[in-house]
């Protein structure tokens, strides 16, 4: 199953909405909620993901914020045989530093991750079930600069990084009667 792939997608997409622009206000303070939901299928396989980010940034100057969010993502994979549902959890620190046409977004944070498996051994009847947890850390960085050209246009080129260490123990298996 591809689910190792699919948490680690999941994690990408939890840190692109903490360093987006319209995720923290570097002016006032905010608290602000996203969704995540995304689903896809090949192969007689399907993937889904859904999630939420819960934050709240305060301004400490003014071209300065620092913000805290809370994330929470469950993804699923499926074929015919098997179903494997992931979930990760995680508190992230959050900066936002704006001056004039420049803007920096960085998140840092971790959290826990947990996976449950069922397979289904045809022809025998037999399904066996399976569970792993483990942790992350992740951290993501984008800078930017706002060029307007004239009164209804700009550009902003833009640069990101992001990285994400992940652990799990191996899956302990139980109930195929083999």
């Amino acid at each position: 199953m591809a689910q190792p792939w699919i948490t680690q997608q999941s994690l990408f997409s939890i840190g692109d909405v903490l360093t987006a622009p319209d995720a923290q206000i570097s002016a006032g303070n905010r608290v602000w909620l996203h969704a995540l939901r995304g689903q896809g299928g090949a192969n007689a396989a399907s993937v889904d993901q859904n999630g939420l980010v819960l934050g709240a940034t305060l301004p400490v100057s003014n071209d300065w914020s620092a913000g805290v969010a809370f994330a929470h993502a469950l993804t699923e994979t499926q074929t015919q045989y098997q179903t494997v549902r992931g979930r990760s959890l995680g508190f992230y620190g959050l900066s936002t530093f704006a001056r004039d046409a420049w803007r920096i977004d960085a998140a840092v944070g971790g959290g826990r991750l947990s996976q449950d498996s069922t397979r289904y051994l045809d022809p025998t009847g037999l399904v066996a079930r399976a569970d792993t947890h483990g942790w992350y850390g992740s951290a993501a960085i984008t800078a930017r600069y706002h060029q307007q050209l004239g009164s209804s246009a700009f550009i902003e080129p833009y640069a990101g990084a992001a990285y994400i260490y992940s652990h799990t123990q191996a899956f302990k298996e139980s109930g195929a009667g083999i």
